[in-house]
């Protein structure tokens, strides 16, 4: 988490931005965890042929999915960035290699 920050701090954005992703990251494995019981029973459905159960939680389970992947989006897009060339309110641009 620290170089990440520290790679935000280099493209001169906030590292509030690493908190906001690993908080988004924490929410969808609650949700997941929260969820266990409803992820069983459709997995129980499901060996014994009832489709049911799995059509009805399909939609709430894609959205979980979906938000879980947004800090690994971020984090990508981020870590592509230019640095910003010289200093920034962060400090010294970084050492060129």
């Amino acid at each position: 988490m620290a170089a990440f920050v520290r790679r935000l701090h280099d493209s001169d954005s906030s590292g509030w931005w690493a908190a906001l992703a690993f908080g988004v990251q924490i929410l969808s494995l609650a949700l997941v965890f929260s969820m266990a019981d409803q992820i069983e029973s459709t997995v129980t459905s499901l060996v014994s042929g009832d489709l049911t159960p799995a059509l009805q939680g399909r939609n709430y389970l894609s959205k979980v999915n979906l938000l879980g992947w947004i800090a690994p989006i971020v984090v990508l897009v981020f870590g592509v960035m230019k640095s910003s060339p010289g200093p920034n309110k962060y400090g010294e641009a970084p050492q060129a290699t």
